[in-house]
């Protein structure tokens, strides 16, 4: 988060989003962002997930600070929704910046 926050000049990381699953009529949200290692090494917990509810990054850190706060939610998309995503964030990091996936790298339709 303070690579962002350094190359932003805040702590609002634009249009990030998590997963969706649709199980047994119901939608669980969940962040499978970072595994066990990079948790342990950066201090955050673990994210867990029962199968059912949830499972998003926590808002803070194993000591307790602050760490992550969902502030804006946009909605579900059957699709990433890729074009909307990188406007943002370009506007953000500068239009320079060339995201880490581009259009091309997205498969076709089949």
């Amino acid at each position: 988060m303070r690579k962002i926050a350094k190359l932003t000049g805040d702590n609002i990381f634009p249009r990030h989003g998590y997963t969706q699953l649709f199980l047994e009529n119901t939608w669980s949200s969940l962040a499978p962002t970072f595994g066990r290692t990079l948790c342990e090494e950066i201090g955050v917990p673990v994210v867990k997930w029962d199968g059912c509810a949830d499972a998003t990054l926590l808002p803070v850190d194993l000591k307790g600070i602050p760490y992550i706060e969902y502030i804006e939610m946009f909605g579900t998309y059957a699709d990433l929704p890729f074009d909307w995503i990188v406007e943002a964030t370009s506007k953000k990091v500068g239009k320079d910046k060339r995201p880490w996936l581009s259009r091309q790298d997205i498969p076709s339709e089949r």
